[in-house]
């Protein structure tokens, strides 16, 4: 009896404990969940107040010296709330492979300011009434123009017109720094060519800097025997590590470095084709365009996926897709092809698809039918002269 009372009062405590924890979880929660919701919801509005809607995007100018250009933006506030705006500029360019958009105010000179003014053209943009205040569902136009110099170089500038969206409880003087708070900005780009191209320019507009199959996808193992197989043979070629590139599935990436060569900006654009060594086209990427800016080079992501067979297309996705990565098998080519202004750039590299772990699983489904065929076969007449058996 003792025992089963000692059984009881450890049941009770473990109860009384269960439900002491239940109640302060339950407490904790009613007093953190309030907070929660509140500090969730002034996030939700603090964000929805910035809802701007600007047209265009991007001035794309070809402009001559000492041009002049006018032109406007229309700013629209979907918000619910006013907002105060600033319209300044400034300059912009490129960070090579990422395209990253780097933004400055004065580029380096090593003159005078006439000179800094030639390739600065930040200070070739005026806007008209910077400083404005856009109603909840207001359209504003901001007017602005962009005066080239006599003295600048034929080549591309780049420029950029910043919307920065205020708050502040006080006035925008200097020396208040607290009531004041800049927002994200909004960048509306401008991409200015000056002059002309030389006419006797017959140099590349663009070169790739680099077009092959990533490492990971590599198989390295089998690429270096095989290389070292026939190094045996070709000692003219023992220098090189690789002979072969060999890898394990059809879905692959490519990695595709272009270099703009020229004073301007240019927007190569192209098709990445994969054929089979016969030359039969076994599918397309298409490369987009992509701007990349004077002298840098940017780095392009292509994927190629092939197409999934008529006959897999009901199948499962899952099967399918399986199907469609491990069915190609051999040697392959891949062919890029680039345009820029009607010049054409190809470069194309040869790899091998070898898709050993499914080649592993046909060779031991075979060597089971081998294995078994008597048995399969032995099988295959019970059931046909089964029938036979029963007539009779």
């Amino acid at each position: 009896m003792c025992k089963i009372s000692q059984n009881w009062q450890k049941h009770a405590t473990s109860l009384s404990q269960a439900r002491n924890n239940c109640c302060f979880f339950v407490f904790f929660a009613l007093l953190v969940l309030p907070f929660f919701l509140f500090f969730s919801k002034a996030s939700t509005q603090t964000n929805d107040q910035i809802q701007l809607i600007v047209s265009p995007e991007m001035f794309e100018l070809h402009l001559k010296k000492g041009e002049v250009y006018e032109n406007k933006i229309k700013i629209y506030n979907k918000g619910e709330n006013p907002m105060p705006l600033r319209a300044i500029a400034a300059n912009f360019g490129a960070e090579d492979y990422t395209g990253t958009t780097i933004f400055y105010n004065n580029p380096k000179s090593e003159n005078s300011e006439e000179t800094d003014l030639s390739i600065n053209p930040q200070r070739w943009i005026k806007i008209k009434n910077p400083n404005f205040i856009l109603d909840s569902k207001e359209t504003v136009k901001v007017d602005f123009t962009v005066s080239v110099p006599e003295n600048v170089e034929n080549g591309g500038y780049y420029a950029v017109i910043f919307l920065e969206p205020m708050t502040g409880s006080d006035s925008h003087s200097e020396g208040d720094k607290s009531g004041l708070k800049i927002l994200p900005k909004i960048g509306i780009l401008f991409l200015i060519t000056i002059g002309e191209r030389d006419p006797s320019f017959d140099g590349k507009l663009i070169t790739v800097a680099q077009f092959s199959i990533p490492e990971k996808y590599h198989l390295k193992k089998l690429e270096n025997s095989l290389t070292g197989l026939i190094g045996l043979f070709q000692v003219a070629k023992a220098d090189k590590k690789n002979l072969f590139s060999i890898v394990e599935t059809g879905r692959l990436q490519f990695d595709l470095i272009i270099k703009n060569n020229d004073v301007y900006h240019n927007k190569p654009y192209g098709k990445l084709a994969i054929l089979s060594s016969d030359g039969k086209m076994i599918g397309e990427t298409e490369i987009r365009k992509t701007t990349i800016l004077p002298g840098k080079s940017r780095e392009i992501p292509v994927e190629f996926n092939p197409e999934i067979p008529e006959f897999a297309k009901k199948l499962p996705a899952p099967l399918s897709s399986f199907i469609s990565k491990n069915l190609l098998f051999g040697k392959f080519y891949a062919e890029l092809t680039l345009n820029v202004e009607d010049k054409m750039t190809t470069e194309k590299i040869e790899f091998w698809i070898f898709p050993w772990k499914t080649a592993i699983w046909i060779f031991i489904i075979l060597a089971a039918i081998l294995i078994l065929r008597k048995r399969i076969v032995m099988a295959m007449k019970v059931v046909l002269l089964n029938p036979k058996s029963k007539s009779q």
